[in-house]
C-alpha cells in the first residue's frame, strides 16, 4: 500500500509471501481503485503454505496458488493482472506455464528464475523461454541471470530474434565441420558475428533475415537458399551467393574481406 501511495505504476505480490487474504484483499481494492496492474509471481520456492501442504512443490501448485490469488483480485475488481509462474528448474517452469494457458488468458510473463551464470543460464533460458514462445504462450519476458542486466537484456533479445519475434539483426546460419569443409570455418563465423555486434552497437540496421557461413560450396547455396547473402569455402577458392545463387567467385584468401565488406556496405 505504500508503494502505491507512492505513486508506483504496478505490484508484483508473490502468494507465498502475503498469505493473509484480508491484506492481500485490500491491495487488490485499492490497485482497482488506482488502476495499476499487478503481476502475481508465483516462485516454486515460496509457494502458499495451504496450497504447497496439499499439492507439494510442482507445476500444479504454482498454478493453484496463481489461480486462488487471481480469484481475491476479481472479488475486489481488480481486472489489470499478469501472472508469472517461475522456478529454477526448468522443466517446471514450462510445465507449470503450459498448464496455466490452458486455464486462464491472462498475460503470462516468462522467465527461469536464478538461472545460474552467464553460461548455464543462457541455455536454461534459451530452452525454456524458447520452447514457450514457440507454443505461442507468453506476452513478457526476463532473463535472470548472475550477470550484468546488460547481459540478461542482450540474452532476452537473442531469444526473440530466434524465435522470430524480433528482427534486429539477421540470423546466422553456419553448418557444422564435415569431411567436404576446405576452409577455417570457426573464424570467419566469428568475424561475421563480430560485424554484426559492431553495426547494432552503431545503431543500424541490415535489411536481410539471414546470412550464410557454409563450408563447401558443393551444398552450401543450396542448404542456405534461404539466406539473403552468404559465402561457401571450395579448395583453394570461395563463393558469395545471395538468394541461393553464386554472384561471385574469389580466391579462398581474398573472401573474407570482401564479404565482410558486402556486409558493412548494406547497414544502414
Amino acid at each position: 500500500l505504500g508503494a502505491l501511495d507512492a505513486g508506483a505504476d504496478g505490484l508484483r505480490l508473490n502468494p507465498g509471501n502475503i498469505t493473509d487474504v484480508d491484506k492481500v484483499a485490500l491491495v487488490a481494492k485499492q490497485c482497482a481503485k488506482l488502476g495499476k496492474t499487478v503481476r502475481i509471481g508465483v516462485n516454486s520456492g515460496s509457494l502458499e503454505p495451504k496450497t504447497e501442504a496439499r499439492l507439494g512443490r510442482g507445476p500444479e501448485s504454482m498454478v493453484a496458488s496463481a489461480l486462488a490469488y487471481i480469484d481475491i483480485f476479481a472479488q475486489q475488481g481488480c481486472q489489470n493482472l499478469k501472472v508469472s509462474l517461475k522456478s529454477s528448474d526448468l522443466k517446471t517452469s514450462v510445465q507449470a506455464a503450459r498448464l496455466f494457458a490452458a486455464q486462464s488468458d491472462l498475460p503470462l510473463h516468462l522467465g527461469i528464475t536464478e538461472a545460474g551464470s552467464l553460461k548455464s543460464g543462457l541455455l536454461k533460458s534459451a530452452i525454456g523461454i524458447g520452447a514457450l514462445l514457440l507454443d505461442g504462450i507468453g506476452d513478457t519476458i526476463r532473463v535472470s541471470l548472475s550477470a550484468p542486466p546488460e547481459e540478461e537484456v542482450k540474452l532476452a533479445r537473442k531469444i526473440l530474434n530466434a524465435v522470430g519475434l524480433r528482427h534486429e539483426r539477421p540470423e546466422i546460419i553456419a553448418c557444422p565441420t564435415c569431411g567436404r569443409t576446405k576452409i577455417r570455418l570457426f573464424p570467419i563465423v566469428e568475424a561475421v558475428e563480430k560485424l554484426l555486434d559492431q553495426i547494432e552497437a552503431e545503431g543500424k540496421k541490415l535489411p536481410w533475415r539471414k546470412i550464410a557461413v557454409m563450408g563447401c560450396s558443393v551444398n552450401g547455396p543450396g542448404e542456405a537458399k534461404e539466406a539473403d547473402i552468404g559465402m561457401a569455402g571450395g579448395k583453394g577458392k570461395a563463393v558469395i551467393f545471395e538468394q541461393g545463387k553464386i554472384t561471385m567467385s574469389l580466391p579462398e584468401n581474398e573472401i573474407l574481406p570482401v564479404f565482410l565488406q558486402k556486409i558493412r556496405d548494406a547497414a544502414r
